[in-house]
């Protein structure tokens, strides 16, 4: 619960910042509610939330996508 709360504060901020278009990778064992509650936040917050749900490293994302801001609250990301 803490966690998801976390994402919803991450998404948030990065809406704040004036960031419309959001990419989230979720945590390969994180359960499906997270993405829900996120989705949920990002259609209140006027954000287009990209869900990668498909196993890729977050190092290939960012060179493929070239993000203009990553956010993480991971030790890995």
């Amino acid at each position: 619960e803490e966690e998801e709360r976390l994402h919803v504060r991450m998404l948030t901020g990065v809406a704040a910042l004036g960031h419309t278009h959001v990419v989230f990778k979720p945590h390969p064992t994180a359960p499906a509610r997270f993405t829900r509650t996120l989705e949920e936040a990002a259609g209140g917050l006027g954000v287009e939330l990209t869900v990668v749900d498909r196993p890729v490293l977050a190092e290939v994302l960012f060179q493929r996508m070239r993000p203009a801001l990553v956010v993480g609250c991971f030790s890995t990301a």
